[in-house]
């Protein structure tokens, strides 16, 4: 039976699982999901993101596979390089948003958050010569985040690549160390993403615990990489990308940049481009304090093809260990998603609309949508 490979490694202590996918889990938390937040922006942070769905792409299509499956251009994207995307259905809406890593000219990476969706992904290969080959049990994927990453990286594996551009990999093959590191993360902190032989999983998480204890590591769950997300703008696919979004509604259609013109939604989203938008993704700042059951409330309801004036949909939402106060994101109607606007959630509850991200000290950190 397929699990992540650091499950057992979990359920021998007794964690709290979360299941991502069936029978794929998560911690939810290790100690406080409060002071996990606060660690990865003080200091630093481990995560476990094995759940997501990896896959290894190559063969003489390769390329024009993958220009076929997602929306960006990845013709010119250079070998080491990582390409944040978005992968559409037909009718223009957005399945999933991924990552796409060029290893070499015909051979490339594939990450995205559910596993479910390979059956989208094999059925699009099928008119390509392409091979495809999936990795999800056979790698561990471990986040570290946060200002002090660097140092615990040189601490444990003697490691030391601050020097490596934003988005980008470099494959490690040391008596210390083996497998990819990558400058990409999910909580708007400076950090790096772990790509590890899944056999290798457990005694390299416990050496990044060990060596990051006197720079104030801690483990972290799912609920503080939610709220790190949320305060850094990311969506989650099981949230925001409810019902027949699409890339304009998330406010990233700066990815539009496939050159071709036969590529899954090509036709809905570029007929889409031309048309007045009729909802936008944005911050919400609830103005009442409700119990959190009635926020989750909110956060399940359908998104509408068209929202009323004044009327908010809350996707998202957490407490902020930052702010010290709920952050939400969700979908307002375009004349709202001006920031300052007050609209009216479920529940008769107000929130204000706000940009996103809520976070991002000096304005200065690269932003997943541009890269």
């Amino acid at each position: 039976m397929p699990q992540s490979p650091l499950t057992d490694h979990f359920r021998s202590r007794n964690l709290e699982l979360l299941e991502i996918s069936p029978r794929i889990y998560t911690p939810t938390f290790f100690s406080d999901p409060h002071s996990e937040h606060s660690a990865t922006r003080n200091a630093v942070g481990i995560c476990d993101f094995s759940f997501m769905a990896s896959f290894a792409i190559s063969g003489s299509s390769a390329t024009k596979f993958l220009s076929y499956l997602q929306i960006r251009n990845i013709e010119d994207l250079p070998i080491g390089k990582i390409a944040y995307t978005l992968l559409c259905r037909p009718n223009g809406s957005v399945l999933i948003d991924a990552t796409v890593w060029r290893l070499e000219k015909e051979k490339y990476w594939l990450f995205i958050g559910r596993r479910e969706d390979r059956t989208h992904i094999f059925s699009a290969a099928n008119r390509f010569q392409v091979e495809i080959y999936e990795l999800s049990d056979e790698i561990a994927i471990i986040a570290i985040q946060g200002g002090k990453s660097d140092s615990v990286l040189s601490a444990a594996f003697g490691i030391y690549p601050a020097a490596l551009p934003y988005y980008q990999f470099i494959y490690i093959d040391s008596a210390e160390f083996r497998g990819t590191l990558a400058r990409i993360g999910y909580s708007g902190e400076f950090g790096y993403e772990l790509i590890v032989p899944a056999n290798e999983a457990e005694t390299i998480w416990r050496r990044l615990v060990s060596s990051g204890m006197p720079y104030g590591l801690k483990e972290s769950g799912f609920l503080a990489m939610n709220s790190l997300r949320i305060e850094a703008g990311y969506i989650l696919f099981s949230h925001e990308l409810k019902n027949k979004i699409d890339p304009f509604d998330l406010s990233l259609e700066k990815l539009l940049t496939n050159r071709g013109k036969d590529w899954i939604g090509a036709e809905m989203l570029q007929q889409r481009k031309y048309r007045p938008c009729k909802r936008r993704l944005v911050g919400l700042l609830p103005k009442q304090i409700l119990c959190e059951q009635d926020f989750q409330n909110m956060c399940s309801e359908k998104i509408p093809q068209e929202i009323m004036a004044g009327i908010g949909i809350l996707t998202s939402i957490a407490y902020s260990p930052t702010q010290d106060r709920m952050l939400g994101m969700g979908y307002v109607g375009w004349e709202d998603h001006h920031a300052g606007t007050t609209v009216r959630l479920g529940s008769g509850l107000r929130a204000l609309v706000t940009r996103l991200p809520y976070y991002d000290p000096l304005k200065i950190l690269a932003r997943r949508t541009t890269s």
